[in-house]
């Protein structure tokens, strides 16, 4: 190699970038063939270090770096995506969720966060297997809005009410490892909603269930308010209130338990659910002793299901 550089002047290298930009001279059948036994390897090993390392071309460089932050990793993190959307086959389950990724550096994409144990860092939203929590597909939270339209413009056309958090996560969930088996995403508070819902069945075929907030289309026949007197609460304990919505093909179940506060549940997968039995170590007194306690089913996989992913 350094003899071909030689014979052409190019020994030394003014700058270590001129390895990677694929220059006629050095990279040629003959030399590439004589490094790499097999050209076609050779030039697949250059391209690919290219990707990984961000050397190479740069003219439109800044102007891709003002519309993408992470402009400088995203051919990494393209590949990172491929090679986990076609590592698993995906089952019955899935579970949606953020994921941080701690850092202390000052990147731009960084975000203040008290809520996780890795603290600040950049946040992502991320869809793994219920079963053994294999990571999926994901979308960085500072993606922008622009870069997702122009991957699914569907979504923008038929769904343009929703929020940048729902475009997001549909996106995630129309993905081609994903969408159109009608598997059943769970997920905690901060994603489902009704109009979340009726997208995901219209868009990707997907069922939803999870835990839900108040203000995003839940039946308020099945809604249980926060009790603060302790003896209202201790007579509200247990207390279960369901409801249905249907329109078309397009159903969902709610259903509320008033535990040591309410929990409210919203599914498409279900149509109404019962009690499993349960058993639990219990120390009062010093004594430790094993009570045994019903838990509604749906709950009880939810528990189980978001688990794993956690």
């Amino acid at each position: 190699m350094c003899a071909t550089e030689l014979i052409n002047g190019l020994h030394p290298y003014p700058s270590l970038r001129r390895y990677f930009d694929l220059d006629g001279v050095v990279f040629n059948d003959p030399t590439v063939k004589l490094m790499w036994g097999n050209k076609n390897t050779g030039y697949r090993r250059v391209e690919s270090l290219r990707k990984f390392m961000r050397f190479g071309p740069t003219e439109d460089f800044a102007q891709r770096k003002s519309q993408d932050i992470f402009a400088d990793v995203r051919p990494m993190v393209d590949m990172l995506l491929e090679a986990c959307e076609g590592a698993f086959d995906l089952g019955a389950n899935i579970s949606l969720d953020e994921i941080d990724i701690g850092t202390q550096t000052s990147f731009q994409g960084k975000e203040k966060i008290k809520f996780k144990v890795e603290g600040d860092g950049i946040l992502a939203d991320a869809v793994c297997d219920s079963t053994t929590g294999a990571l999926i597909t994901f979308r960085f939270r500072k993606d922008s809005l622009a870069m997702m339209k122009a991957a699914d413009p569907e979504i923008f056309v038929q769904a343009p009410e929703l929020s940048p958090l729902h475009f997001r996560c549909l996106a995630l969930l129309r993905r081609p490892c994903v969408r159109g088996k009608w598997r059943t995403a769970w997920m905690d508070n901060l994603f489902p909603s009704l109009r979340f819902a009726f997208y995901l069945h219209k868009l990707a075929g997907v069922h939803l269930t999870g835990l839900t907030r108040g203000n995003r289309g839940y039946p308020m026949c099945a809604w249980q308010p926060v009790i603060k007197s302790k003896v209202e609460e201790a007579k509200a304990k247990g207390t279960v209130k369901r409801a249905s919505l249907l329109c078309g093909t397009f159903g969902v179940f709610a259903i509320s338990i008033y535990d040591n506060k309410p929990v409210h549940v919203m599914s498409t997968a279900h149509t109404d659910t019962d009690y499993v039995n349960r058993v639990r170590r219990w120390y009062e007194g010093g004594v430790e002793s094993v009570r045994e306690y019903r838990r509604l089913r749906i709950i009880h996989y939810y528990n189980l299901l978001m688990g794993g992913m956690s």
